[in-house]
């Protein structure tokens, strides 16, 4: 995938963000004043994701306006590595907001053995030969 393209996913990726955490914060105020307080904590604690990185999204588009001279944007790569932290963050706080759960080690093996037909609990010297290795 080329850089620009990258770029593109990632800026819309980022307005998107952007525009939730506005509708977020907003839903945020009502909600403190009409719910109970136990409840109130817990949206608290799901919705202040967003807010609390607000001034880093708002950072990002500002440095992403800077045009180098051959009319490419530049941003340091480890701007770069930041703000997609912030955003695989921000998305799996939504993907949890809105019910996903991860499996478990054990179902993901069996998934990988089942469509792969590759046992990644093996030693890493018979993984080496799939071309892969495992991280413990």
């Amino acid at each position: 995938m080329g850089e620009n393209k990258m770029k593109k996913i990632l800026c819309i990726l980022m307005i998107s963000v952007l525009v939730l955490s506005h509708v977020s914060c907003q839903e945020n105020v009502r909600q403190r004043q009409s719910t109970d307080i136990k409840g109130t904590v817990q949206n608290v604690k799901q919705k202040d994701l967003i807010c609390m990185n607000e001034k880093t999204i708002r950072n990002y588009y500002r440095e992403l306006a800077e045009v180098g001279l051959d009319g490419v944007t530049v941003m340091p790569i480890d701007k770069q590595v930041e703000y997609t932290d912030l955003a695989i963050e921000l998305i799996y706080d939504a993907l949890k907001r809105m019910g996903y759960q991860s499996v478990s080690d054990a179902e993901a093996r069996k998934a990988i053995k089942k469509y792969y037909n590759i046992d990644i609990s093996e030693n890493n010297i018979y993984l080496a030969g799939n071309k892969l290795r495992r991280y413990v």
